[in-house]
């Protein structure tokens, strides 16, 4: 069984492929993939169904919840990993279950490639963790508090991933490679500039100056419109 959250929320199971969770399931299910192996109380799952407002809450949450549960262990083919603890509920993960657990391993792993100055198979370890992308984390789960700054973790720690990703491409020369790539980047994420400078590099390595510099100042622009600040001093 695989779990996925880098993209919309899915419970892929054998060879069923992805199996139908419904809207209420899987706002509880997120919850505790995002805690996955930790126990989660029973107040912060009746937040995720039913919102912070007790009032809106039904009248008897806790066997509410329980059915809630119930059916969602039915999703999970009953396989005993989802149980009850003290307090709360716990979902057992293993080992290259969860996508994002795989990703954090495969990023960790390219980032000690590096250092070890192994940079083809750190390069093919970036992309093969960044390759577990399907959009935005947690896409088809709004309002969760638990939720929010899990997925929000997980934008950044992918960023972070194609910055060094870049890092690493351009080290090994492969300018004229990257540039559409970095291109793309820059247009989805205007103001980062750790994008820009090495957009900018790449470029410059492959003679096209005029582009290079038409891109800092097309960043600087963006900069003072949106920020009311200037490129940080490494970049200018």
């Amino acid at each position: 069984m695989r779990f996925e959250v880098l993209g919309t929320v899915r419970v892929v199971r054998g060879d069923e492929g992805a199996v139908s969770v419904s809207e209420q399931r899987r706002r509880l299910l997120s919850v505790l993939l995002a805690r996955a192996n930790r126990v989660v109380s029973v107040d912060v799952l009746g937040e995720a169904l039913w919102g912070e407002v007790r009032g809106e809450w039904p009248g008897r949450p806790d066997k509410s919840l329980q059915m809630h549960v119930l059916r969602l262990r039915r999703v999970l083919d009953r396989s005993g990993r989802l149980r009850g603890e003290s307090g709360g509920y716990l979902l057992e993960v293993a080992p290259g279950e969860l996508d994002a657990a795989v990703f954090a391993d495969c990023h960790g792993r390219a980032r000690d490639a590096v250092v070890a100055g192994a940079l083809d198979e750190a390069v093919g370890l970036y992309r093969s963790a960044l390759g577990l992308w399907r959009g935005e984390p947690y896409a088809d789960v709004d309002g969760v508090e638990v939720v929010g700054p899990e997925s929000a973790r997980l934008v950044e720690a992918r960023l972070a991933a194609f910055e060094e990703l870049y890092e690493v491409e351009l080290e090994r020369g492969a300018f004229r490679e990257v540039v559409p790539e970095l291109t793309e980047r820059v247009a989805q994420y205007p103001l980062r500039e750790r994008f820009a400078g090495q957009l900018m590099r790449a470029l410059w390595r492959c003679g096209r100056r005029a582009r290079a510099l038409t891109t800092y100042r097309q960043l600087r622009r963006r900069l003072a419109e949106s920020l009311r600040t200037e490129p940080g001093v490494q970049l200018r």
